[in-house]
């Protein structure tokens, strides 16, 4: 009977123990899985903000170059400003010789 009852906790821990690897390995499965979704993930997210990174220094660039231009068409009306403020006092002053 003493026999029996070592020969039966015997197996029942080897059938434990093969219980046990199972369960391992299919955590271990599981955890694969889910860590490669995981990494897929991050390799998705990181070319999605790589592409938005991209899109905010195009739309930079188009707003320096627009800032550019503005700033080139101010400094030439600014110019044109001056040369027709100087024609008119250039005008003015020739009026006032004519009026004496």
């Amino acid at each position: 009977a003493a026999q029996r009852a070592q020969q039966m906790a015997s197996e029942a821990a080897s059938r434990a123990r093969e219980v046990a690897s199972e369960v391992m390995a299919s955590m271990e499965e599981s955890l694969t899985e889910r860590l490669k979704l995981l990494s897929d993930e991050g390799r998705q997210r990181a070319l999605n903000l790589e592409d938005q990174f991209k899109e905010a220094n195009h739309r930079i660039s188009l707003q320096e170059s627009d800032l550019k231009r503005s700033k080139e068409r101010t400094a030439q009306a600014e110019l044109e400003l001056s040369q027709l403020t100087n024609r008119l006092a250039s005008m003015r002053i020739d009026v006032d010789v004519q009026k004496e």
